[in-house]
């Protein structure tokens, strides 16, 4: 598989907003993202349990983060939300557990 530098990544993903939506991996994978556009190391600490976004203004990329460890009303409602507002992402990373 191909491993992107972060110029590569770059190029891709000016202009374009992506979203984080899940747990604590998922805010995980939000930081290393960030650490790839910006190359700078991960934050070790900062808050845990809600949402959070990064942009880029040198490349206009723009990464938010949802809290949301369940698939559940609240999911839901911030998907929802997305197309009401008219801001789809364009692209959505998520991750969740799913409560029966």
């Amino acid at each position: 598989m191909h491993s992107y530098k972060s110029s590569e990544a770059i190029r891709c993903l000016t202009n374009k907003r992506i979203a984080f939506v899940g747990d604590s991996r998922v805010r995980d994978l939000f930081h290393y993202f960030n650490s790839r556009l910006d190359g700078k190391e991960p934050p070790n600490d900062g808050p845990k349990h809600e949402d959070m976004s990064y942009f880029d203004k040198t490349n206009k990329i723009r990464t938010d983060f949802f809290w949301a460890p369940l698939v559940n009303d609240s999911t839901y409602k911030l998907f929802n939300s997305f197309t009401k507002a008219g801001s789809v992402p364009d692209a959505i990373i998520h991750a969740s557990a799913l409560v029966c």
